[in-house]
């Protein structure tokens, strides 16, 4: 909840400020970003990646809002593997397995399996220019998700993602930026696949 807060004070704070010191002129038109970068879940990191596009109506000079769709791929998590013990009658007992709790925790145990988490978006983005070249940006929506997480759950769910960046123009029509993604995943019990992403991204506007 206190990240969710962080998010919409962060994106009311910049859609605030950005019309005092907005520099552009109003344009409509087509975009397409790519991003990539580190993705976090449980405390372990892995690469995730991200590609969007949508088009966006300028209703005030510096600021610009409009619809996106995208695909998201965050990267793959080991968790650990208890190890097998002895069923009473002498023979190996099948592995289980130690799933991090919700918040910061941690398994033991040998050997480790791989989660998998990627999934399409579609929603609403805004942008509005600060000072001369640097912009902040937000965006929000739903995301289709794929899950795999053994035995805790594997398949398609609906939720939702939102995020927030900065970054600086460097030609009228391509921009870089520094960007904060969040993914919600739960899985219907107490261990979720909810994944933050940090990334580096590229835009061209058409």
């Amino acid at each position: 909840m206190k990240k969710q807060k962080s998010i919409a004070t962060f994106v009311l704070a910049a859609l605030l400020i950005a019309p005092a010191v907005s520099r552009a002129a109003p344009s409509n038109g087509w975009f397409v970003n790519g991003g990539i970068g580190q993705a976090t879940w449980h405390k372990s990191h892995d690469v995730g990646y991200q590609f969007n596009g949508g088009y966006r109506w300028s209703f005030t000079p510096g600021i610009s809002v409009g619809l996106e769709g995208g695909y998201e791929n965050l990267g793959r998590f080991n968790y650990p593997a208890i190890s097998p013990t002895s069923t009473p009658g002498g023979g190996p007992a099948p592995p289980t397995y130690a799933y991090p709790p919700p918040v910061g925790g941690s398994g033991s145990g040998g050997g480790s399996v791989k989660t998998k988490l990627y999934g399409w978006s579609a929603g609403g983005n805004a942008r509005a220019d600060i000072g001369d070249h640097w912009y902040v940006s937000a965006h929000a929506g739903l995301w289709y998700w794929y899950g795999y997480y053994p035995p805790v759950f594997t398949g398609w769910k609906t939720n939702w993602y939102a995020g927030v960046g900065i970054g600086v123009d460097i030609t009228r029509h391509y921009s870089v930026g520094l960007n904060y993604d969040f993914y919600d995943a739960p899985t219907g019990t107490n261990y979720s696949l909810s994944t933050n992403l940090i990334s580096f991204s590229a835009e061209y506007r058409f």
